[in-house]
C-alpha cells in the first residue's frame, strides 16, 4: 500500500486540484491499493478535500481526514504518520499537483 500525505493550510483553492492530481491514477501512476491522507487545521479546506474526495468517487479507507490542532508542522506529520498504513509514504502540499507518472 502506498499513503500520501497532504499537509495544508487556508488552501481551499488548491487542495481539490491537488487531490484529483493524485486520485487519478492512470495519471499519476499510484498504484492501488492506496490512501490520501489530508491533513488541515482549517474547516474551509478541509471541507474542500471532502467535496473533491466525494466528487472523485473515493471511500473512507482511499481518502482519510485529519483535523490539525494547529500545533505545527511537525506535529501535523506525526499524526498523519501514525495514522497512514501504508509501506511506502509519499508527502506531499495542498498546493502541489503530481505530474504525469510522479509516482511511477
Amino acid at each position: 500500500m502506498v499513503s500520501v500525505i497532504i499537509t495544508s493550510f487556508k488552501e481551499p483553492k488548491t487542495i481539490r486540484k491537488c487531490i484529483s492530481s493524485i486520485a487519478d491514477r492512470k495519471y499519476s501512476g499510484l498504484p492501488t491499493p492506496y490512501e490520501i491522507i489530508q491533513v488541515s487545521p482549517d474547516d474551509l479546506t478541509l471541507k474542500q478535500g471532502l467535496k473533491e474526495a466525494h466528487r472523485l468517487g473515493l471511500n473512507k479507507k482511499q481518502y482519510i481526514q485529519i483535523k490539525d490542532p494547529k500545533k505545527g508542522k511537525p506535529f501535523a506529520l506525526k499524526m498523519a504518520i501514525d495514522k497512514a498504513k501504508g509501506d511506502l509514504i509519499i508527502f506531499t502540499d495542498g498546493d502541489v499537483y503530481f505530474g504525469e507518472n510522479a509516482v511511477r
